[in-house]
This record gives structure tokens, C-alpha cells and sequence, in this order.
């Protein structure tokens, strides 16, 4: 009889572990890879609801707590140690980079500890934010950087990938990948108003996003606020 082989070991790696989209991206792949081929392990710089819901799956979770959003060097540093001493010590197949913090970091740290296979996931891009002009190039310099010492990068939209088209050395190396999802029962127009207290001949503008600035929700708001001032039946 012949034996099974030997499980691929994944590390994903994800700075914050709140459970925004890249949260959910990373918790949807973790979850879905078959259980009797791939050993998944999450490492990531906080307790937060995305450790929470994968244990909850019995995925193991490693935090690294110096691992933060905001630049600190004396954090940064020790993330990258953190890093460097866990791939060494953990030998996984393949790591997998989601978030700019970790990402950048992250592929440092495994070409240093010689990881056969570093993906990394650009769900968007820091250098768009809005930040001065010398803050975005340092920003699209680290992030080139981090697409040059990995393997493979996945942009999760043609939009992502566009940003990168005239960046040096690395035409090969970017593939957009779009999210997928699981399916979903949507209601009719009318029943989705009604569930919402809505006229039924009312012209609405919706959007899902997390409430963090870089969706800029702010000037949604604004944008909405002038056109229900002189169109009462925008909701």
C-alpha cells in the first residue's frame, strides 16, 4: 500500500488580523486548501477576529506582536527576525504574503531563509493613499521591491495590476487572480426595499466596503448629501 505524501506546508502571512477584505481573502483560502494535502498555518500580528474564526476551523495560529500597520524601525526589525527565525524554523512549501507591512517584510525574510515559493497578494496598492508625494515613491519603491523578491504576485484586479504595467523587471511576474465567493441568494428590487424601509421608486446608491479612509466613504457621503439636497428620491 502506498503511503500518503507528504502534506504541502502553507504559511500565510497577514499583518493586521482584523476581518477586512485581505482578512477574509486569506481566511477563505486557509480554509477551502484540502486538509489531506496542504498543512496551513497563519501568522499574523494580532489576536483579533480572523485568529478567532480560524481556530475556530482548528487552522494553527503564530502571532508575531511586533508586527504592526504604522513604520517603526526598532518593529520592523524585530518582525523581520520574528520572520527570518520562523521560516527557518518552520520549512514551509510555500509562503504566502498578503498586506504591504507583512508582505514586504515577509519576502525579505523567506528569500533570506530560502523559501522554494513566495506569493505574494497585492489587494491594492499604499502609493495610492493619500499621502505626500516623497511618502508614495518610498511606498512604490518598498513595493516593487517586495514584487521583485517574490516568486509570483497575484493583483486581485485588472486596476491592481495596471499600477505595476510600467514598473522594470517584473512584466512576468504579476498574473491578476480576482476574488472568488461563495454564491449568494439575492432578494428582488422590491423585496430588497422593503427589507430596508426603502420607497419602492426611489433611486439608491449603495456600497460594502470596511470603514477605513482608504475606502473613502467620506466623499461618498458628501457626493450623496449634494444630490439628495436637490433629489429628495436619492436614498
Amino acid at each position: 500500500m502506498q503511503e500518503n505524501p507528504q502534506k504541502t506546508k502553507v504559511l500565510f502571512i497577514i499583518t493586521k488580523s482584523n476581518f477586512g477584505g485581505a482578512q477574509h481573502y486569506v481566511y477563505d483560502l486557509a480554509r477551502e486548501l484540502p486538509q489531506e494535502k496542504f498543512e496551513v498555518v497563519l501568522v499574523c500580528g494580532g489576536a483579533g477576529a480572523l485568529v478567532e474564526k480560524l481556530a475556530a476551523t482548528k487552522i494553527r495560529t503564530i502571532l508575531v506582536p511586533s508586527l504592526v500597520r504604522d513604520v517603526s524601525l526598532f518593529r520592523d526589525l524585530a518582525s523581520f527576525f520574528a520572520l527570518w527565525k520562523l521560516f527557518r524554523t518552520e520549512r514551509p512549501n510555500v509562503v504566502h504574503l498578503n498586506s504591504a507591512k507583512a508582505s514586504g517584510l515577509g519576502a525579505l525574510a523567506a528569500r533570506f531563509a530560502g523559501i522554494p515559493n513566495i506569493v505574494f497578494t497585492a489587494h491594492g496598492w499604499a502609493f495610492n493613499e493619500d499621502r505626500s508625494f516623497f511618502s508614495r515613491g518610498a511606498i512604490k519603491l518598498l513595493s516593487w521591491l517586495t514584487v521583485m523578491l517574490a516568486h509570483k504576485t497575484i493583483a486581485v484586479s485588472a486596476a491592481v495590476r495596471h499600477d505595476t504595467q510600467s514598473w522594470p523587471f517584473i512584466s512576468n511576474k504579476v498574473t491578476t487572480v480576482r476574488n472568488g465567493i461563495e454564491g449568494v441568494s439575492f432578494l428582488s428590487r422590491e423585496e430588497a426595499r422593503e427589507k430596508l424601509h426603502l420607497p419602492l421608486d426611489s433611486f439608491v446608491v449603495g456600497t460594502i466596503a470596511e470603514l477605513h479612509p482608504n475606502k473613502g466613504l467620506a466623499y461618498a457621503i458628501e457626493a450623496v448629501a449634494t444630490l439628495t439636497s436637490k433629489n429628495p428620491d436619492v436614498y
